[in-house]
């Protein structure tokens, strides 16, 4: 319950954009990252925040899949070496115990696959699985990051 029927309307235009082609999508982030460096603002981009394409989700099943492993470390790749002319600060997944808990064991946030869930899943296995994949994303992320790009 959110107090006052408050919404994240104004906070989260993300919202709003969710049909955005990929193109267009980079040069917003462009435009933003230049903007926020124009008004002095330092930017930190967080590469996962809940939000995993639905042809991922498909496909491999999120990230339950282990093929997800190498695709974020593209996807990561990509990030880095697009924005990291401007952007040093890096974080890869935002409260992994959160896409674990809430997404595949309780099944309140997306994909909402727990046991008894509308979408299936197995509430005692499926969250260790999802989170034995993002420490290895975030692992294969980071280490590309050092590798090509912290110097």
């Amino acid at each position: 319950m959110i107090p006052n029927n408050a919404t994240a309307d104004v906070t989260s235009d993300e919202y709003h954009h969710y049909k955005m082609e990929p193109k267009k999508g980079v040069d917003y982030y462009d435009r933003l990252i230049d903007y926020m460096l124009l008004q002095g603002i330092t930017p930190y981009a967080n590469l996962y925040h809940y939000d995993l394409p639905l042809a991922i989700e498909n496909e491999y099943l999120g990230w339950l899949s282990p093929k997800i492993v190498d695709a974020f470390a593209d996807y990561a790749d990509f990030c880095f070496k697009r924005f990291g002319d401007r952007v040093k600060n890096w974080f890869t997944m935002n409260e992994p115990r959160v896409i674990a808990d809430c997404g595949y064991s309780s099944g309140y946030h997306a994909p909402g696959r727990c046991t008894g869930c509308k979408f299936g899943g197995n509430s005692s296995t499926k969250p260790y699985t999802l989170a034995h994949n993002l420490i290895l994303s975030h692992a294969v992320a980071v280490e590309r990051y050092r590798e090509k790009y912290q110097i």
